[in-house]
């Protein structure tokens, strides 16, 4: 323990000092500090001038130490300007030691000399991790009584530098939002208080909740964030006295406003409390309240955490909602997938120019923008290219976001009612194409084959009795090496890919042809996966000798489903 203190030029006269019901008669309240508070065993700094030095530090450091203390004198200038307040700043912060446990005696201070020594303790507490046990004042001119029957009280004033760490947390919460400085405070000085005997079970509560909000904000989780704002909100309300932990209680009741614009509607009393959360336009802009809270605070990578999420549930909202109505039930990933999977498809169409609508592409262009920020800083800026999300790009996307809220949501994105399409390839065997048709019954047919055998598909349509449906042809330059030609038939067939963009299913069967045909049937398959088309792959089988085959090809063989795309 290290008690720090002054000493003046004046002739003290004898008091007795009391605090907290024990009373100790000296001349020095740094002494009866010393003896009401048991700090036997602590050294003791006098701050002292050469004037003060010569008419008292003397009694005082014998008092001193026969209070179980180690004086010694530290030699300081008058403070008469900002030089010399420096130098007693300068030597103050050097007096103590890292981790220290400090206790500052103010009595016998110069009136301006107690602001230095404040600026030195939050120095000290902030950068040093100094314990302040407390700041003290022994109030002789509101004491009570003349000559040797003087009483006067001990003040303690720790509370105003208790302001000024409270201040700072309630700062770093508003401007960089970080609760957790609020969240230790309130922990700190709730212990301080039972230790004193004293108990507040609401602000106990209270704590409670500001952890697990600094939790829920850092964590980035807008549900939870929604969660304790309701709870604290509810229990702020009950705070109506300031007798104890008064800088808590003002701080706190300080952050009233902000935690209203996040609460959740919500049964508080319920456990299962993200059961009764629902999905609406007012749950939606409360969640751009959070995330343009986080865009404020310069916190981008909470914003694309928030907004990625948040363009989920738009679109789960346009397409479960009735009649404007909340949507219940919407939360798990296994109902949110499908809306993720289907903006994903929505941009991998767009990369490739396939999307025509203008809704659609601003959608797109809003999710590959808010994943492609989002993924940049998720996976720790293991990227080739330096992560940089601006301040404009930020406001963009939350302006969008907004204007989304407030517009129709292109639904064809997730509900499918496109046409069945069959692909297949066809070599010599015209069997295949025949057995396609009649058990697939599609509404279009793309074929991959080669001018040769391309030439027997007008009859296989019209025996199938399909030659009224439409048919497109794709070529391979080499039908038996052509491996690698899917990329060329996806780059110059822009507009049957479009098409099929929108398609209800393509079912798209492996056999037949060369197997330089299947293998390219089977890329463009994945091709149209990641387009989002749902894609049915299917073997189409004839047990029949090849003899029999080429001789009577118009015979319906089996379709065998296969494993889906991954």
């Amino acid at each position: 323990m290290h008690l720090i203190t002054s000493i003046g030029k004046t002739k003290y006269q004898p008091c007795t000092y009391y605090w907290d019901g024990r009373e100790y008669s000296t001349p020095f309240a740094p002494v009866a500090l010393a003896r009401l508070k048991e700090l036997r065993g602590a050294r003791a700094s006098v701050l002292v001038t050469a004037a003060a030095r010569e008419a008292n530090y003397t009694p005082l450091a014998e008092q001193l130490l026969q209070a179980g203390l180690e004086p010694r004198a530290v030699p300081v200038p008058e403070g008469r300007d900002e030089a010399e307040i420096l130098q007693i700043f300068r030597i103050i912060t050097d007096l103590v030691q890292p981790g220290e446990d400090v206790v500052l005696d103010v009595t016998f201070s110069l009136r301006h000399l107690p602001f230095t020594y404040l600026a030195a303790l939050i120095y000290l507490v902030g950068l040093r991790e100094v314990n302040l046990k407390g700041i003290y004042y022994g109030a002789y001119e509101f004491g009570t009584g003349s000559g040797e029957e003087r009483r006067a009280p001990i003040l303690e004033i720790t509370y105003l530098f208790r302001l000024i760490e409270w201040y700072y947390a309630l700062n770093t919460a508003r401007q960089e939002g970080d609760f957790r400085p609020l969240g230790r405070l309130l922990h700190g000085d709730l212990g301080n208080l039972f230790r004193q005997g004293g108990r507040d079970e609401v602000l106990s509560r209270v704590k409670g909740h500001v952890q697990e909000l600094a939790f829920a904000l850092g964590a980035v989780l807008p549900l939870e964030t929604g969660y304790q704002a309701a709870r604290l909100t509810a229990l702020l309300e009950q705070l109506s006295s300031l007798e104890q932990l008064p800088a808590a209680v003002l701080a706190l009741k300080d952050m009233g406003e902000l935690l209203t614009s996040w609460q959740l509607t919500v049964n508080l009393a319920e456990k299962n409390w993200k059961q009764q959360v629902v999905l609406d336009r007012r749950e939606l802009e409360r969640q751009l309240v959070l995330a343009r809270w986080y865009a404020s605070r310069m916190n981008r990578p909470a914003v694309m955490l928030v907004l990625r999420e948040w363009l989920i549930s738009r679109l789960q909202l346009a397409h479960c909602s009735r009649d404007g109505q909340p949507v219940y039930n919407w939360l798990g990933y296994e109902r949110r997938k499908r809306y993720e999977q289907a903006l994903n498809w929505l941009k991998e169409r767009a990369k490739q120019g396939l999307v025509k609508d203008a809704q659609e592409k601003q959608l797109a262009s809003l999710w590959s923008r808010v994943t492609a920020d989002r993924n940049l800083v998720a996976h720790g800026g293991m990227d080739e290219g330096t992560v940089q999300i601006s301040v404009d790009e930020i406001n963009n996307l939350l302006r969008e976001c907004q204007a989304l809220l407030c517009t129709e949501v292109p639904l064809e994105v997730i509900q499918r009612k496109g046409q069945r399409v069959l692909l297949t390839p066809l070599g010599l065997s015209r069997g295949v194409l025949y057995s396609g048709v009649k058990l697939t019954d599609p509404q279009r047919v793309v074929v991959l084959s080669s001018p040769q055998a391309a030439a027997a598909i007008p009859e296989i349509l019209q025996v199938a009795g399909a030659d009224h449906i439409p048919c497109h042809v794709l070529n391979l330059a080499d039908p038996h090496l052509g491996f690698r030609e899917a990329e060329r038939l996806q780059r110059e067939n822009r507009a049957l890919w479009q098409e099929l963009a929108g398609a209800g299913e393509v079912v798209v069967n492996i056999t037949g042809g060369t197997t330089a045909m299947q293998c390219v049937v089977e890329d463009l398959a994945a091709y149209l996966n990641r387009l989002g088309v749902a894609v049915r792959r299917v073997a189409l089988v004839d047990r029949r000798p090849y003899e029999e085959q080429r001789a009577n090809p118009y015979v319906c063989g089996e379709l065998v489903e296969l494993e889906p795309m991954r």
